[in-house]
């Protein structure tokens, strides 16, 4: 019991960046684990070959990168663009901004999926940092809010989009930005103030527009009603 203390007292003041950090070199091991180990000697059965899971849009993310990557080291930085369209690369009919990111970094190291386990690490770790401060902001106890984040940080399910390729990373990403912009500018007591949490209302709803379109209308609307919900509470 005394250990689970010791380990709780020293988990609760871990500063934000050592969070960030942990969590960058967590996620990156694991992913390592599981491209070059997990899969290919363990699960050889659900292994497509080159680290990615059988049967997954995570493959045609691959190959649509692939060869957009190609054209960016043929034709020039012209090429790419944050949504490349498929047709014109013949491969399938997937759209996202997906595909704008892992293309730019093949393009600029090697089209394996292994070059995205830091940028997957990346984002997943600042996801948590905003989850943190989000709940910090709701007034949660810094102990309880750095525990909440365990479930988020290390629930197996999430290896899906942080080993491989996909939208939920980049999603989660924007969504938790556009939160904490949200209540970061409820909190603040002037206008003035408001530059931090414009920048991450504007980068998380580019975020989200680039993987799920369709997701930025209905954020809008639910964050409007509920500004409209906290204003009139505020005055009565």
């Amino acid at each position: 019991m005394l250990i689970f203390l010791k380990l709780y007292n020293y988990i609760i003041n871990f500063s934000t960046i050592k969070i960030w950090t942990l969590v960058l070199f967590y996620i990156s091991i694991c992913a390592v684990l599981i491209q070059f180990i997990v899969l290919p000697v363990f699960l050889s059965e659900s292994h497509w070959g080159g680290g990615f899971l059988e049967n997954t849009d995570a493959i045609t993310y691959h190959r649509i990168s692939s060869e957009v990557a190609a054209r960016i080291n043929i034709e020039g930085f012209s090429a790419w663009s944050i949504k490349p369209q498929a047709k014109e690369y013949a491969i399938s009919q997937i759209i996202s901004g997906v595909n704008g990111l892992v293309s730019l970094v093949y393009a600029y190291t090697t089209p394996k999926l292994w070059t995205m386990i830091p940028v997957n690490a990346v984002i997943h770790a600042t996801s948590s940092i905003l989850l943190l401060n989000i709940l910090l902001l709701l007034g949660f106890r810094r102990s309880w809010s750095i525990i909440a984040l365990i479930p988020f940080i290390f629930f197996p399910s999430s290896a899906q989009w942080w080993s491989q390729l996909g939208k939920d990373g980049i999603f989660i990403l924007g969504f938790f930005s556009v939160i904490y912009a949200t209540i970061y500018s409820m909190n603040l007591p002037s206008i003035k103030n408001s530059f931090k949490p414009f920048l991450f209302f504007l980068g998380g709803n580019i975020l989200i527009w680039s993987v799920r379109e369709y997701m930025v209308n209905a954020l809008m609307f639910m964050l409007f009603i509920s500004l409209i919900f906290y204003y009139l509470h505020s005055m009565y």
